[in-house]
């Protein structure tokens, strides 16, 4: 159990070095915090605070920073959170009130929003799309055995297939296909097509024209389509920038881990399961990766009516600014998943 002046002490020297980026010293504390007492108490404390775990010392004539477990302990017990300016909320408010834009732009945005209000990576994957209602199916002529088929969303999300059939066909035949056949699926969900209604459809129309039983596969390809998770990057830049990440080998692990938007979805998706709570932190050896071991992971839930359907996060340092970033993360899905409620 930490004591109220070591917690002070442990609290400035968290702040000074998500600032500094450098190691504090027992004189930097002295003359930028109301400490209360001389610098070789505080010296002393940072002492203790290392042989506890909460501190530990680069370099003999240096001072000292933080480890994962006194960042952990400054989360839980210290930090106070920076709330977002009303400008900040009003332009994020803003922008996802627009009606015009589709559910696919204001995932990028998103993510935009994210690494810059955090300045580090934002990460968005993007929601399930079983629950989406269908619009319709549209099926254009390529050529004569050739079919482009676009399934279109509510929300302006489009998956397409090229679907190659065995005998000719033409685009009027195709219109009265997709006539019937929007009639039949308009409204309904992925899920429920999925469960309920595909073998009904295809009872439907099978009398109806000689190719329905090569739209039930197409139809079977953006059931798999909508399972997949997009994931969406935005900030890249600012991590580079940062002095953790000079080394050019260690930045290229780094970079080729998040390239590698399954295993990026896997950590998350996982790790915010085990955490279990609304807004998790996850830091460097939880994250079970050798080359993010000097990461930190602010990830959320976001949900649509009442169903989690995806997860948000900023990736940075183990030095990134949690007060701020927590509070953009929270802010963020709160808000995303005001606006699917509202326009899904």
């Amino acid at each position: 159990m930490l004591t109220e002046r070591q917690r002070n002490i442990l609290k400035a020297v968290i702040q000074s070095h998500i600032r500094t980026a450098s190691p504090v010293s027992s004189k930097h504390i002295y003359e930028k915090f109301n400490i209360g007492v001389s610098p070789a108490t505080i010296r002393n404390e940072m002492q203790h605070l290392e042989e506890m775990g909460y501190l530990y010392q680069p370099h003999t004539s240096s001072g000292r920073i933080p480890t994962e477990k006194g960042y952990k302990f400054y989360i839980e017990h210290l930090m106070e959170g920076k709330k977002l300016s009303p400008l900040e909320k009003r332009k994020i408010i803003k922008e996802f009130s627009d009606q015009d834009e589709n559910i696919e732009e204001i995932v990028k945005k998103t993510a935009y929003f994210l690494s810059d209000l955090a300045d580090n990576v934002g990460i968005i994957i993007a929601p399930k799309l079983f629950n989406t209602p269908v619009i319709k199916i549209e099926l254009i002529l390529l050529s004569e055995k050739r079919i482009f088929a676009i399934l279109v969303l509510k929300g302006g999300i489009t998956l397409d297939k090229v679907l190659t059939v065995r005998d000719s066909v033409t685009q009027e035949e195709l219109d009265r296909i997709s006539s019937r056949l929007n009639t039949l699926i308009y409204g309904k969900t992925l899920l429920d097509i999925r469960g309920y209604y595909l073998e009904e459809i295809i009872t439907e129309l099978v009398k109806f024209d000689r190719l329905i039983r090569k739209l039930k596969k197409v139809l079977e390809e953006f059931f798999r389509l909508a399972e997949e998770k997009i994931v969406y990057l935005e900030g890249l830049s600012n991590i580079v920038s940062k002095p953790e990440f000079e080394d050019a080998e260690y930045i290229k692990h780094i970079l080729y881990i998040l390239d590698d938007k399954d295993l990026l979805n896997t950590i998350i998706e996982q790790k915010n399961k085990d955490f279990g709570k609304r807004i998790n932190v996850i830091m460097g050896s939880e994250i079970d990766k050798e080359f993010l071991k000097g990461c930190s992971l602010v990830v959320a839930s976001y949900n649509f009516h009442g169903f989690r359907v995806g997860n948000i996060g900023v990736l940075g340092p183990l030095r990134m600014d949690y007060s701020k970033v927590v509070s953009v993360v929270d802010f963020i899905s709160e808000t995303l998943t005001k606006y699917l409620d509202k326009t899904m």
